[in-house]
């Protein structure tokens, strides 16, 4: 039996949202090797700190 996957859709598009792609990622957020890492850095604290304020309002918007 072959093995079967799930894959998120955003609505309205039937097409699945495929997850990021790792390969080089390491070389971007390398401070050493990368003038992007800092703000690529900053830009991912600003999600951890947004993003669960976020979910929550939008859990709490679509279950009232």
């Amino acid at each position: 039996m072959g093995a079967s996957r799930s894959h998120p859709s955003v609505a309205g598009d039937r097409s699945p949202v495929r997850p990021l792609p790792t390969r080089g990622l390491g070389t971007l957020i390398s401070v050493d090797n990368s003038q992007h890492a800092v703000p690529i850095e900053r830009l991912l604290e600003r999600a951890i700190n947004h993003l669960p304020v976020l979910i929550a309002d939008t859990i709490t918007e679509v279950s009232t």
